[in-house]
């Protein structure tokens, strides 16, 4: 300020370099060559050029669906304080359903200012071709499903569409065919159905009955006033909802049947139980089913949960004539999460286990027997018998032992057994009864249960004798030579 300084004769301003901002004529171009205008304006005017560099992205493709001739720089003139660019974005038309494409606008650099923060603008391109359904998938996981359960059913546009009303979707289901309801997803290019299954459904790959299944049902399916085409990709196709999709629906309940192989058990015998399911089950165990006399071995199935087997082993030392497994069938699930219903026996099975005992043996009377006479004792068990070969019953005869043979009563309760008393054979002080044994025969009741051979209550033998041997002839005196002394 001092007299003759450069500011008391010159008038000089130092300006900041001014921010740039970015601006678009249009934010939305219709696809059939619209334009847009790309505007960068200053916060201030300059005294020298102000150069913008611009970048571009977005979905959209340059020279495909805008022209890529659009500028790279604007040059605002020192004193001005916007500029457009020169050549701005054009949509290029084609017939490609792509849906809307956006064009993003950057700064990318300022030459003699800055930028103003971040500036980005976006351009969309509005596809005006019809809509199409591309794709039929659902939001829900593969698997198996039952009565009850939803199933959300996704079908795919080209482009995003706006819905109005209920519009539906036909659903091959078995024997009767289920149409479900438009639920959600207008203004995107996802449409859901959402289907409850019912009781009766099937299907083994769930899918839509035809290429026609998708109706309006009174609404609309439109993007920009054009309404979209409804026609689906064909069923089983890679892009249906069997293609994309494994879903299954099962509302059958499973049934069973339970077979028990033998079903006359003795003791000692068991059997192979059998129990068939309509389809796979799952958590099967030994604890919905009530077993009539008898453990049952834990059950297993070799095939998925179709069939499972067992062993059945009776309760020992019973007579019970009919008798059945039975299974909760309330307590049976399968894959689908379907529930049996009421209950199942399987075939009857007679269980005897219940071995013959000797009762009692009754003995021959007190009395000596002598050689060529028969000592009959009489073994009686508590159920008929059968006899096969010569069982027989040793007996201690002096100090020899020696045997009643069995003799008659095979079919009844009491058998005979037979001891002849043989030359020389002598007991005084009472015969004893010893042991009964097979001898290579066998014992058995009607169910062919071997007889117990353990000899109970028998009969006292003290005073059952045997006298076999035979007094000596006596000597006749020799008269011829007799002494009259």
């Amino acid at each position: 300020g001092a007299a003759n300084s450069l500011s008391a004769s010159k008038a000089i301003v130092i300006a900041a370099f001014p921010t740039v901002s970015l601006s678009v004529g249009s934010a939305s171009i219709a696809e059939a060559a619209e334009t847009s205008t790309v505007t960068a304006a200053l916060s201030q005017t300059s005294s020298q050029d102000v150069t913008v560099t611009l970048s571009y992205s977005g979905t959209a493709t340059s020279g495909t669906d805008y022209n890529n001739t659009a500028s790279t720089t604007i040059t605002i003139p020192a004193e001005s304080l916007s500029a457009n660019a020169a050549t701005g974005i054009t949509a290029i038309q084609d017939a490609d359903t792509e849906g809307n494409e956006t064009i993003v606008v950057d700064i990318s650099g300022v030459s003699k200012g800055f930028e103003n923060g971040v500036q980005q603008q976006t351009i969309t391109i509005l596809d005006d071709d019809i809509p199409a359904v591309t794709n039929v998938s659902s939001s829900t996981a593969n698997g198996t499903y039952k009565a009850g359960d939803v199933i959300a059913v996704t079908v795919t546009f080209s482009h995003a569409v706006t819905v109005t009303d209920t519009p539906q979707l036909l659903l091959e289901t078995g024997t009767t065919d289920r149409t479900i309801n438009y639920a959600s997803g207008s203004g995107t290019t996802t449409l859901t159905f959402n289907y409850t299954v019912l009781p009766g459904d099937t299907s083994g790959d769930l899918d839509y009955v035809g290429t026609d299944s998708l109706t309006l049902n009174g609404g609309t399916v439109t993007n920009g006033g054009l309404d979209a085409s409804l026609v689906l990709p064909a069923p089983g196709s890679g892009s249906s909802l069997a293609g994309n999709k494994a879903i299954v629906v099962d509302t059958t309940v499973p049934t069973a049947s339970i077979v028990v192989a033998d079903t006359a058990l003795k003791a000692g015998e068991t059997s192979l139980v059998t129990i068939t399911f309509s389809e796979a089950v799952i958590g099967f165990t030994n604890a919905e089913l009530t077993v009539a006399n008898g453990f049952l071995s834990a059950v297993s199935s070799a095939d998925g949960g179709s069939t499972y087997t067992a062993t059945f082993t009776p309760t020992a030392d019973i007579e019970a004539a009919t008798n059945v497994i039975a299974l909760d069938n309330t307590r049976v699930t399968d894959a689908a999460g379907n529930t049996g219903a009421g209950t199942v026996d399987s075939n009857t099975y007679a269980i005897d286990t219940r071995c013959p005992t000797v009762s009692s043996v009754a003995v021959p009377g007190n009395r000596t027997y002598i050689a060529g006479e028969n000592l009959e004792f009489s073994v009686n068990f508590d159920d008929n018998v059968t006899v096969n070969g010569t069982p027989r019953i040793a007996l201690v005869v002096g100090s020899t032992t020696l045997y009643a043979v069995y003799s008659e009563g095979s079919g009844r309760a009491d058998l005979k057994f037979v001891y002849t008393v043989g030359t020389g054979q002598n007991d005084k002080d009472g015969i004893t009864v010893d042991a009964l044994s097979l001898n290579g025969g066998t014992i058995n009741d009607a169910a062919g249960n071997a007889a117990s051979l353990t000899l109970n209550s028998v009969g006292s033998t003290a005073f059952v004798y045997v006298d076999g041997v035979v007094p000596p002839v006596p000597s006749v005196p020799d008269l011829a030579t007799a002494s009259d002394m």
